[in-house]
């Protein structure tokens, strides 16, 4: 796929790449000169903060009472030994 660098040296990536590959805007890449005229540019990985769980957005979500831990009833406390000899 070609693209064209901008007057300004700006190169865009493919909307078809940043949609299969998460890339977001603001995100930090790497940029690589391997050899005369290659390059390689390698998206840093994400902020744990970007990585979210499913629990955090259930925590976060604005409309209390949405999501409710559910009560614990046993412990490992609760496991008895057993020997083996």
């Amino acid at each position: 796929m070609r693209i064209t660098i901008s007057d300004n040296g700006q190169l865009a990536i493919p909307l078809e790449f940043q949609g299969a590959d998460g890339l977001r805007p603001g995100q930090e890449c790497e940029f690589e000169r391997i050899g005369l005229g290659m390059f390689r540019l390698k998206a840093t990985p994400q902020t744990s903060e970007d990585h979210r769980s499913l629990l955090d957005v259930l925590r976060d979500c604005p409309e209390k009472g949405l999501f409710e831990a559910m009560e614990r009833r046993e412990t490992t406390d609760d496991l008895q030994t057993i020997d083996f000899e």
